[in-house]
C-alpha cells in the first residue's frame, strides 16, 4: 500500500527523466520466467531431500520472522526517504540529488536489501523451498539493476557519486560506520 501511494505521488510530482535504462524491463521479464520454470522443476526434488527437526523448524521460523520484519521496515524507510525521487526503472530525474540520509547513509541500495531480506524471512517462516531459486534470482536481478543504476548515477553526478560509492557499501552496512564521521 505504501508503494502504491508513494508511487502515485511520485508519478504526479516526478520530474522529467534525464537518464534512464531501457534494458531493465527485459531483464526482469526474462528473470521472472526463469524463476517460474526453475521453481516448478526443483520444488518436489528439494522437499524430498530436506527433513528438519522441531528445533530447526522453530529456529528457521524465528529467524525468518525477524528478517521479514527488519527487511520490511528497511524497504519502507528507504522508499519514504526517497519520496518523489523513486522510480521503478533506473533513471535520473530532473532535479535529482544523491540520497545520503536515512538508510542511504548506511547502504546504497536499501530497498533491494530489504526485499531480499523479506524473501529470506518468508523462506524461513514458510519453509516453502520454491523460494530458494526465487530469492537467488531476485538477488541477481537486483545486483544487475544496482550496477545499472550506479552507472547512470556516476554519469550524472561524476565525482560526487564516486565519493559516495567509496564511502557507503552497496548492500550490507559496515558495522562500525557510525563511530566515524563520513564525508561525501
Amino acid at each position: 500500500m505504501i508503494w502504491l501511494i508513494t508511487g502515485l505521488r511520485s508519478w504526479t510530482k516526478g520530474g522529467r527523466v534525464v537518464r534512464q535504462s531501457s534494458f531493465w524491463p527485459i531483464l526482469a521479464a526474462l528473470g521472472s520466467l526463469f524463476v517460474f520454470i526453475a521453481s516448478l522443476a526443483l520444488q518436489s526434488r528439494i522437499l524430498a531431500v530436506i527433513q528438519l527437526g522441531p528445533f530447526l523448524v522453530n529456529l528457521a521460523f524465528s529467524t525468518g520472522l525477524f528478517l521479514l520484519a527488519i527487511g520490511l521496515a528497511l524497504a519502507i524507510w528507504a522508499r519514504v526517504t526517497l519520496g518523489t525521487s523513486w522510480s521503478s526503472s533506473p533513471c535520473v530525474l530532473e532535479g535529482h540529488v544523491i540520497m545520503k540520509t536515512g538508510p542511504y547513509y548506511f547502504i546504497r541500495h536499501p530497498i533491494y536489501t530489504g526485499i531480499v531480506m523479506m524473501l529470506l524471512g518468508t523462506l524461513g517462516v514458510t519453509r516453502f523451498l520454491i523460494l530458494i531459486p526465487v530469492t537467488l534470482t531476485i538477488f541477481i536481478l537486483y545486483a544487475v539493476k544496482a550496477v545499472m543504476e550506479e552507472k547512470i548515477l556516476s554519469d550524472a553526478f561524476g565525482g560526487e557519486y564516486h565519493a559516495y560509492r567509496k564511502a557507503v557499501p552497496m548492500f550490507l552496512p559496515k558495522i562500525l560506520r557510525g563511530r566515524n564521521k563520513v564525508t561525501f
